[in-house]
């Protein structure tokens, strides 16, 4: 149906649909969809009711508004002031060759995902696949397809890419995990991210745990951090790397098995256990426990400067002596 768009009244004064929309009188419809997924993250859409319903009203509005200044609408009349459809025309050229002419929430989802899974491997075969920016972008350009304006379509594509990352970690995940938590603003509402299953509650592990590590002094964080790089590394660990990261990579597993099964690939961990055996004598004492090591060290440097203290004692006794 028509949402009544007065194209003039909307060209001389910023009218109040745009305005909902935070858009100016210039811009197009991919401006227009983009500020409808942002503020639609913003809502509430099982209590908030009324709100999504002027929302949705803004959206069709500014839409309708995009394609008329455009050119796109001035054939409206013709269509009985119908808002055009040419907006969903990407998903229809998709979709026509397999005679689906309307796709359900689910399809449209799923279409999506395999258009992201084809994206993640451009950014993998491009050495892009540890920059979070670039995951962020690629989630945002699947979410801009028209189709994706289907809020139950919408929900699908999230509940995939949870799925995704509960799945465990793939070459990349390091960083999608990121870029997911501020595209579907998972750190912010957990009770939304509850609500996608199973993989719902491990992904609020893992975002509690990261939290949480993230709270640790800088430096051990950061050291964390290189364990987990090394340890997405299939490559058999040095015994000078099993002593330097081993016991980081145990701590990791131990106090943040989700957020490491995120961003790291936990397998790997048996080849570290094996290849530490290998480790001997004091070395193995060190990974096991390098506190007791430093201790030790600490209380051999106290023994050596009694030591030192007593010979120079001795000295100035003798020196007394012979005068």
């Amino acid at each position: 149906m028509s949402v009544g768009i007065d194209p003039e009244a909307a060209q001389s004064e910023q009218a109040s649909f745009l305005q909902r929309l935070a858009l100016d009188a210039n811009a197009d419809a991919r401006s227009v969809r983009r500020a409808y997924a942002r503020e639609l993250k913003l809502i509430d859409q099982e209590h908030d009711v009324v709100q999504f319903q002027d929302l949705r009203l803004a959206y069709e509005l500014a839409l309708e508004w995009a394609e008329f200044r455009d050119g796109d609408g001035r054939d409206a009349s013709a269509r009985g002031g119908r808002p055009p459809a040419a907006f969903d025309a990407p998903l229809a050229e998709e979709t026509a060759s397999d005679g689906a002419q309307d796709p359900s929430a689910q399809d449209t989802a799923d279409r999506a995902l395999e258009r992201f899974a084809s994206a993640s491997e451009a950014l993998r075969t491009h050495g892009a696949a540890d920059d979070p920016a670039a995951w962020i972008e690629c989630l945002e350009h699947t979410l801009d397809d028209a189709g994706m304006i289907n809020l139950a379509a919408r929900a699908g594509f999230e509940s995939r890419i949870a799925c995704l990352l509960a799945d465990g970690w793939r070459p990349g995940h390091e960083s999608l995990f990121g870029a997911a938590c501020s595209v579907f603003d998972w750190t912010r509402d957990h009770r939304r991210v509850r609500s996608l299953g199973e993989s719902g509650a491990v992904l609020c592990r893992a975002i509690d745990e990261c939290m949480m590590a993230q709270a640790q002094p800088p430096a051990v964080l950061a050291a964390q951090l290189k364990a987990a790089a090394r340890l997405r590394d299939p490559r058999r660990p040095t015994k000078g790397e099993i002593v330097d990261i081993m016991q980081h990579i145990e701590d990791l597993l131990a106090r943040y098995p989700a957020w490491l099964s995120m961003i790291s690939n936990v397998a790997n961990i048996a080849i570290w256990r094996e290849a530490s055996t290998d480790v001997r004598g004091w070395r193995r004492t060190q990974v096991s426990n390098p506190g007791a090591v430093h201790a030790r060290a600490g209380a051999a440097n106290n023994w050596w400067t009694l030591v030192a203290a007593i010979v120079m004692l001795l000295n100035i006794l003798s020196r007394c002596s012979g005068n």
